[in-house]
């Protein structure tokens, strides 16, 4: 029957499509103070079966007001795999993957300290009530990897003269980010990282690659690395450490060591 009935959810999406992708839009605007638009909603049982596939084709953000026509991100494909099982049990939806395929960011902050990526509305609706519920929700979003391809990702703040831009990103990562305590696993390589600050180049159009394994205990407010490798362009180097922000406190406690190695090490 749950087959069945995921078999209805996608024959419905697929007929009636340009509705949904219309209403989804619509709604989205609504709620942002800015224009976003995408070409395609893609609902499939085959590209990732045992899994749903759902995903957004050139999903774009563009900016209003003293950022009109400035393009906060494009993203070719964003898409999500989902365990089918879990969806009928609201306490443990279980995401596979997301995807973003060739996305494009460009943040801003401005010399005035206004962001090009504030964009959401300020929420004018009157609360009436203040009492809040200790009750744990049933839901529980589960999500097991995350993945970028072929990114570019450019910040600029003017306000402190701080640059940096990378080109062709890619990043993947993989843990149990539900769990107070678990191991984010991350590979990244970036075709090209520059980076600037104060008037002074740091970095020019160097290629990076990393494989870092994160311990983060959410509860402590704790992340430790250990035996973690970066290479840029032929230098290579381990760091492990820790850094500390505990919760409900602004004090932040960082202990970072570094290694370099020769090539032959590699």
């Amino acid at each position: 029957l749950q087959f069945i009935a995921v078999v209805a959810l996608v024959s419905f999406a697929y007929f009636f499509k340009d509705r949904i992708l219309k209403t989804v839009q619509t709604e989205l605007n609504k709620n942002v103070n800015a224009t976003v638009a995408f070409d395609d909603l893609n609902v499939s049982l085959i590209r990732s079966f045992p899994n749903l596939y759902l995903g957004l084709e050139n999903l774009s953000v563009v900016g209003k007001e003293m950022f009109e026509n400035d393009t906060l991100t494009h993203i070719k494909d964003l898409n999500v795999a989902v365990n089918l099982r879990t969806l009928w049990q609201p306490e443990k939806i279980v995401v596979k993957r997301i995807q973003l395929v060739e996305p494009y960011i460009h943040a801003k902050m401005m010399s005035d300290g206004k962001a090009n990526w504030d964009i959401a509305l300020a929420d004018t609706s009157t609360q009436t009530t203040t009492t809040t519920s200790t009750e744990s929700t049933a839901y529980n979003f589960q999500l097991k990897k995350y993945e970028i391809k072929n990114g570019t990702i450019i910040y600029d703040d003017y306000d402190s003269g701080t640059h940096a831009k990378l080109i062709g990103l890619n990043h993947v990562g993989t843990g149990n980010f539900t769990q107070d305590e678990f191991l984010l696993a991350t590979k990244t390589d970036i075709d090209a990282l520059s980076a600037a600050a104060g008037g002074m180049s740091y970095l020019k159009n160097v290629n990076l690659k990393a494989k870092a394994d994160l311990n983060i205990n959410n509860a402590t407010g704790t992340y430790k690395f250990d035996k973690n490798q970066i290479q840029l362009n032929a230098l290579v180097f381990n760091f492990d450490g820790s850094v500390q922000m505990p919760p409900n406190s602004s004090d932040m406690k960082i202990n970072m060591n570094k290694n370099a190695l020769n090539n032959n090490d590699i």
